[in-house]
């Protein structure tokens, strides 16, 4: 079982960290109910989660609340930066979801290449990946 507690601490790989509160993340986009049933929302617990009241942008990074709609959302953060969102359509009765953050390319590195980065890797069974895109690393065991 996991405890929520509130927290002011934003972790560094937040996808809103820095953004004006109103704002969406970076990578937001809408997936359907296919999508999010085999999202990480069932696999992952996420490390933080956010209620946002968001609105697109203007040219110069600042919420344009007069010119488009606002989507309120709970996010649900997870530990690679990426993330998934909900919000419910109240009059219509219906649910939207959402993912954000960098939609992972993983490439694995050899244990040479990840020594040679000073990135631990343990051998046969162990798997070093990074992003292709912002450079995530991630690393599994696959022995059973």
């Amino acid at each position: 079982m996991q405890k929520i507690i509130y927290t002011d601490e934003i972790p560094d790989n937040c996808a809103t960290k820095g953004l004006h509160p109103n704002l969406f993340p970076d990578g937001w986009r809408e997936i359907d109910v296919g999508e999010f049933a085999q999202s990480e929302f069932f696999t992952y617990s996420p490390t933080h989660v956010e209620y946002r009241q968001m609105y697109d942008s203007n040219t110069d990074g600042v919420p344009s609340f007069r010119s488009s709609p606002m989507v309120a959302a709970r996010l649900f953060h997870f530990y690679d930066g990426t993330g998934i969102a909900m919000s419910n359509e109240w009059w219509d009765k219906k649910v939207r979801y959402f993912k954000f953050g960098c939609d992972h390319k993983y490439n694995e590195l050899s244990q040479k290449e990840s020594r040679d980065r000073s990135i631990s890797h343990f051998g046969m069974c162990y798997h070093v990946y990074e992003c292709e895109k912002c450079n995530y690393i991630m690393s599994q065991d696959s022995s059973g």
